[in-house]
């Protein structure tokens, strides 16, 4: 009877065991009613979900292993810095472009009615691209007294592109730019001082000579004579010419050795009137003077080896007029030389227009 009651309570314990097995196998576990959790993106491991309550895992993703560029409050800083330095001096060099000018004939009488046209460079910032520049064309008109006026523009160079007018030229050493602002040497406005702009009114002469050559010369003071209108050169005192040319120098120079030299021009039957006035167009009526002297010495501030020079000839007793623009070179491959280039009117007529 024993041992049939024993085995009896041993499948009793057994079944309960197993029924309490099931129960805990297939008990409904706290969350699985809602979805499953979002995974951070990128990551490699599981996370914890929106719902969870204690510290966010730790992160292995791209981001934080510097794979991807991270943006923080200090890089922003750093960039809205450097946007507002950029900023500021895109600002320095936009400054207030004001310019008056007035536009005169080769009498200094005033010219109405040219056409200026204008560009004034200006500087800006494009996101994406950097630092920038623009050149907007603009026009403006000279009124009764030649005069015209530029304001109320912004940037740091003005350029005169083209200053126009039927029937006239515009003289060759006319300045068309001017900066402003950081400039080595900025260009201070006046209204009460314009600048001057300097036009030739068209009269072409026919039948100009042209010159345009290298002489070469002995340099012990013997003289020569040019015959510019044939290009022709001849040692002689006596000799017909309409230039005569004497140059002096050491006869041995060292390298680098600053030396006395001289130069003389004479014009036999006229004269020279030295200029500054680059496009030549029109010969002056007087004030010629026969010879010119040029010397140089050493340990002075003014001497050179080189030299340009521009003069007026009247030559053959008022019958040759010219422009003259001189390269002077004392000590040329042994001797002297002088490039001259230029052009005559063997008319009589001091109209050099070509």
């Amino acid at each position: 009877m024993k041992t049939n009651s024993r085995r009896t309570l041993t499948l009793a314990l057994g079944g309960i065991l197993v029924v309490l097995a099931c129960i805990w196998l297939f008990r409904s576990r706290p969350g699985n009613d809602h979805p499953p959790a979002i995974v951070a993106l990128n990551s490699t491991n599981t996370g914890t979900s929106s719902d969870d309550q204690g510290p966010p895992a730790q992160s292995t993703s791209p981001l934080q292993n510097g794979l991807l560029p991270q943006t923080s409050a200090v890089d922003t800083q750093d960039a809205t810095d450097l946007q507002n330095q950029i900023a500021q001096a895109v600002s320095e060099k936009n400054v207030k472009i004001d310019f008056w000018g007035r536009v005169v004939d080769e009498n200094n009488d005033p010219i109405p009615g040219v056409k200026i046209t204008f560009r004034v460079r200006e500087w800006l910032y494009l996101a994406g691209t950097g630092l920038a520049s623009r050149f907007p064309r603009q026009d403006v008109l000279s009124d009764n007294d030649g005069n015209f006026r530029v304001v109320g523009e912004n940037g740091d160079v003005l350029t005169l592109e083209s200053v126009h007018k039927s029937g006239y030229r515009l003289s060759l050493k006319s300045d068309l730019a001017f900066s402003y602002g950081e400039s080595p040497e900025p260009f201070h406005p006046d209204a009460s001082n314009p600048v001057l702009i300097r036009m030739w009114k068209e009269m072409p002469a026919g039948g100009l000579v042209s010159l345009r050559k290298l002489y070469g010369f002995v340099p012990d003071g013997r003289p020569y004579a040019l015959d510019l209108v044939s290009g022709q050169k001849q040692e002689g005192q006596t000799v017909s010419g309409d230039l005569l040319v004497k140059v002096t120098r050491p006869k041995s120079i060292e390298s680098r050795q600053q030396y006395e030299w001289s130069l003389e021009l004479s014009v036999p039957s006229g004269g020279l009137v030295e200029t500054e006035d680059e496009s030549g167009f029109l010969a002056p009526e007087s004030g010629y003077q026969q010879s010119v002297v040029v010397r140089r010495f050493p340990g002075e501030e003014t001497w050179t080896e080189y030299l340009a020079k521009d003069y007026f000839i009247s030559s053959r007793n008022g019958t040759v007029f010219g422009f003259l623009h001189l390269r002077i070179r004392p000590n040329y491959n042994g001797e002297s030389a002088i490039f001259i280039e230029g052009r005559l009117n063997p008319s009589g007529s001091r109209n050099l227009q070509p």
